[in-house]
This record gives structure tokens, sequence and C-alpha cells, in this order.
């Protein structure tokens, strides 16, 4: 998440009331502490993901923990989000919460999530801020330069249009000719293959959605990033299957027999994990304070 513009020299001749224009927030806002055990549930899914089923103007969300909100509203990798959960003070890791909020017309996900950031900072006085830091990473990388597998592509111009909504809530991903998901720009699981291997597709993806998607969907012991070191632009089609590693050290010997991600990397995307240091992007959290309910 980049941090707002602050006014500079550039906007100085600006109105104010353009100006503050540029901050969309709730018209009414609903947040108390949960008192429920029922099921979290939310109405869209608060990701960091482009997916989005919400034709409204309506943001509820039931018995969600805070990091769900703070998910949603500043992060856009799975390292993000473990870096995030170890900075909250215990009282904001486990407290859940029951929103509801009410926009003006039909705001997009990325509205939705600069209005939730408004919340955030107005209702537990967040404060907050990225910074680029040189860490242990993978980095994404072709095997043979200039060479591609047989499962990445570039993405055609005559595929059909992109899905304006995607998957939620465990529904069947729809697919297109080829097995691709309707869906543009992430990475998703397919139905599981025989085996115990998980198969993943993407479309439309750029190599920085294909690295978070590998960082996200995949359950290996990856404990560090995984950013683009491809250096490609343009976007690309993908399908990617393995078996995925048992997570859980004690109980590694019980990994089934299958394909490696690596080897699937190797041998359907032309790809490799380079292990190696690079800039790496985190949120830091400054301030919170628990919020009085309303």
């Amino acid at each position: 998440m980049r941090r707002p513009l602050s006014l500079g020299v550039a906007l100085l001749s600006l109105p104010i009331a353009i100006a503050a224009q540029q901050t969309k927030q709730f018209d009414v806002v609903s947040i108390r502490e949960s008192k429920s055990a029922d099921t979290p549930y939310t109405n869209f899914p608060m990701n960091p993901g482009p997916q989005y089923n919400n034709e409204g103007n309506l943001l509820v969300a039931r018995n969600i923990p805070l990091l769900q909100l703070l998910v949603f509203a500043y992060t856009h990798s799975m390292y993000q989000i473990q870096a995030l959960r170890e900075s909250l003070p215990d009282w904001a890791r486990y407290t859940r919460y029951d929103v509801q909020a009410r926009a003006e017309g039909r705001p997009t996900k990325d509205e939705m999530r600069e209005m939730v950031r408004a919340l955030l900072e107005e209702r537990f006085h967040i404060k907050e801020h990225t910074e680029t830091r040189e860490m242990l990473v993978f980095r994404l990388a072709q095997i043979h330069p200039g060479k591609f597998g047989p499962n990445l592509s570039p993405s055609r111009k005559d595929e059909p249009p992109c899905a304006a909504f995607g998957p939620y809530a465990g529904a069947p991903v729809p697919t297109i000719s080829g097995g691709l998901p309707e869906f543009c720009g992430i990475l998703l699981m397919l139905p599981q293959m025989k085996d115990h291997q998980v198969q993943l597709a993407g479309r439309k993806l750029t190599m920085i959605d294909l690295a978070r998607g590998i960082e996200a969907t995949t359950n290996t012991r990856v404990d560090r990033p995984i950013i683009d070191g491809t250096g490609f632009d343009g976007t690309f089609d993908v399908t990617l299957h393995f078996t995925p590693e048992n997570p859980d050290p004690e109980h590694a010997d019980e990994t089934p027999v299958g394909l490696p991600l690596a080897e699937a990397l190797r041998d359907q995307l032309g790809l490799k994990l380079e292990p190696g240091k690079g800039p790496v992007e985190v949120v830091v959290l400054d301030h919170i304070e628990k919020p009085t309910d309303n």
C-alpha cells in the first residue's frame, strides 16, 4: 500500500475542498466488539487480491479479527501480512469486531480499501507507514534466459473479457477454454488433482502477480518473500500443478510422494526460486488504540 501523497507544491494552488475529496470515506459506520461465536463472515473477499463480488455500497463484516481489516486496507503479500501480525499488540490480534458501513454510489474494491483505511485511522487512531528494506528473498527467475516453460505464455489479445467479479466463499472457479479462470490478475486454486496435487491457474498475470501468487498459495515452508526477478513486462497466462510439502515440521515425513514445487516450476514454467537479497516493501505499524463502540 502506498501512503496518500501529502499536499506538495503542485497542489498548493488548488482549493482545499478539492484536495479533501481525494480521500473517500463511508457515510455511515458502526463498529463494535463482537460477542458472537458464529463463523466469521464478510460480504466480499477482504483480502489483498482483486476478487470482488459486491455490486452495492455496503461493507458487512461479522466476528472478524482486526487483523483482517488491516490486511484488507494495507497489505498485498503474505509476507507483509505475517510481519504486520507480529507487530500487533495482543488485544489487536485476538479481539473480533462487527462492522457495518455504507458508502455512496458503487465503490470498487480499491475504493473500499481507501475507505477502510480512513475508518481505521479515525476509530483506531492507527498510524502506519511503508518502507523498503533489503531482506533475504527468493527471486523468481528464468532458468534459461528468454525461454519459458510450456505452461507459461503471454496473454492472448483474443481472450474472453475478464469476469467482473471473482469467486468467493469456496465457490467453484469458473473457467474459459483451456482451463484458465474467467477472473484475471490473480493466481487461483482449481479443483485438486489426483495424488494430492494442487492445481493453480491465472490469466493476465504480471510477473509480480505470479510471484505473489506462488508465495500466497503454496503451502511450502518458504521463510522469506518471493519477488519478481525476471524483469518481464506485460501479462501472462499460467497453469501450475505440484504436490505441496507438509508445513508441519513434526509431520514432514507424512508429505505425499509427488511433484515438488521446484520441479514443477522448472518443467512447467521454466522458472526457479533463487535465494538472495532484494528490496521488500513492509508495512510498519506506529500506533494503534482500542476504539469505543458506537
